[in-house]
């Protein structure tokens, strides 16, 4: 397994009583420390075309698994404690103990729930099913931590909303029916004034996390299409900004 967005495992040390496993040298923490912890003041994953390389970057790390081998890994773990930052402030995808691989000729593979709350695709945990669709719904959500800054799973951070067992996805889906959506948007991603050209972008960002955490697994685009739009949200949001 080689990918520049993927922790780079070097080896195991078979001195202690149990086998430690040694990745490379991260030192700039997990997506989770940056978005709800204090961080280096020089890295803030502030401005939107710093989200928006940080979700591109973690979804040419899941498509490669997706597509990458004969037996596709689905990584199971996708949430903001399982994306790291080296010294460059690359991201790196790591923490493989919930991945499996689909066996050869086989659609999907049934196996028990794992991973985080708030990231498992409704149809997984009905069915126990486990296709490459379980990475897609979670990668959704994780676009809306980026879009909104908010946990996928703590409502008090849902600033105030009429909506019993909401999850992310809804609360989120509710600012956008009430035609608040700039409301639900992280303000520090907004910054002093938002733009006609930002707000498409940002429209833009938040209708493809939808299209990855839609009610039918069939209707949910492949990482590899994922990888493909948000490299054009990207690279579209750059030009604005030169």
């Amino acid at each position: 397994m080689s990918h520049k967005n993927i922790l780079k495992l070097i080896g195991c040390c078979l001195e202690s009583q149990l086998p430690i496993l040694v990745f490379e040298l991260v030192e700039c923490g997990t997506l989770a420390d940056c978005l709800y912890r204090s961080c280096e003041p020089h890295f803030e994953p502030s401005l939107l075309t710093h989200r928006l390389k940080i979700a591109m970057e973690i979804a040419h790390a899941i498509a490669y698994l997706h597509s990458g081998f004969r037996r596709p890994i689905i990584f199971r773990s996708i949430d903001p404690h399982t994306i790291v930052f080296n010294e460059q402030y690359v991201v790196k995808l790591f923490d493989f103990s919930h991945s499996i691989a689909i066996p050869e000729g086989k659609t999907h593979v049934k196996d028990e729930v794992l991973g985080r709350f708030g990231f498992l695709a409704p149809e997984y945990l009905m069915t126990e099913k486990c296709n490459e669709k379980v990475d897609v719904y979670s990668f959704g959500i994780i676009l809306l931590v980026l879009l909104t800054g908010f946990r996928a799973t703590e409502s008090s951070s849902w600033i105030t909303v009429t909506c019993l067992n909401c999850n992310l996805e809804h609360v989120v889906k509710i600012y956008i029916e009430q035609d608040k959506f700039t409301k639900i948007v992280d303000p520090i991603v907004v910054g002093m004034r938002l733009s006609p050209e930002k707000e498409e972008q940002l429209q833009a960002f938040a209708e493809l996390a939808f299209k990855c955490v839609s009610d039918s697994a069939e209707d949910m685009p492949t990482m590899i299409d994922v990888a493909k739009q948000l490299r054009h949200i990207y690279k579209s949001t750059c030009q604005l900004m030169s």
